[in-house]
């Protein structure tokens, strides 16, 4: 009867290596859902603001990429990329719901030309950077033509910068009424040091065994964890859109219920 067990056995895994496969691409699945839904509804509609929009369409674009980037990285096994890309898509986020955090489409629009505004400046600075490098690449005239253009816009604005995405009165603080609490540190700081590389993640890539040392190059990770939270980045902002436009959102919300419950219980 060995040989009966042992094709059982064999059979067996390949059933459960089937299984995991299927579950592998489950999230992934999901949020290629979730967004191909919702560029559809938004590149079909027609409300009173084409600039709101075509904000959240560019958005949940942008967002879109960031997510297949994860995937790729956690489905290569690197950690510490996805987890950049995480650091990015949870500024995002936290940006684009600011923006939508108020009940007219005038106050969107001010607040999203207050994140233009801060664009704006970032990018007054590092062309002034560039043109007191020697070292320049790039044209010194083109250079001074822009950095006119973007002085000439500042002077003309009027409203108020962008608050930092952290701290005490931060985009976090300010949309905490939308996750009953200020999210920051499991939704931002943790990825931080995927994006400001220091010592630390320098020894948590190093390994001992015995009297060995290995350098790994990454953190060890789970990578269903980190693909939740890449689902649950993609959940918040779509069903910020869904909100704004009075969008049924019941299916949604239940595909992310199942998904969490599915990936929490694995391993």
């Amino acid at each position: 009867m060995k040989w009966l067990k042992k094709l059982w056995l064999k059979i067996w895994n390949k059933i459960r290596g089937l299984f995991i496969a299927k579950r592998k691409i489950e999230i992934e699945d999901t949020i290629n859902k979730w967004f191909k839904d919702i560029h559809y509804r938004l590149d079909r509609t027609n409300s009173d603001s084409a600039i709101v929009d075509s904000f959240c369409r560019s958005v949940s674009s942008v967002l879109k990429t960031y997510c297949d980037a994860t995937i790729l990285s956690l489905d290569g096994n690197l950690k510490l990329p996805a987890m950049a890309c995480l650091r990015v898509m949870s500024e995002l986020v936290v940006k684009f719901i600011w923006c939508l955090n108020v009940r007219e489409n005038k106050e969107i629009q001010e607040r999203i030309e207050r994140w233009e505004k801060r664009g704006v400046n970032e990018r007054r600075k590092f062309i002034k950077e560039l043109l007191e490098s020697e070292d320049s690449f790039d044209s010194k005239t083109t250079l001074n033509e822009e950095l006119s253009r973007l002085v000439e816009y500042l002077k003309n604005t009027v409203t108020d910068d962008m608050p930092n995405v952290s701290g005490k009165y931060g985009l976090f603080e300010q949309t905490k009424n939308i996750f009953d609490k200020n999210i920051c540190p499991q939704a931002y700081r943790q990825f931080n040091p995927a994006v400001h590389v220091d010592t630390l993640v320098l020894t948590w890539s190093t390994k001992r065994k015995g009297d060995s040392i290995y350098f790994t190059g990454d953190l060890d990770e789970n990578i269903n964890s980190l693909k939740i939270h890449c689902l649950s980045f993609s959940y918040m902002l779509i069903k910020v859109i869904y909100v704004h436009y009075n969008w049924n959102f019941d299916l949604i919300e239940k595909e992310y219920q199942d998904a969490i419950s599915h990936y929490t219980n694995k391993d």
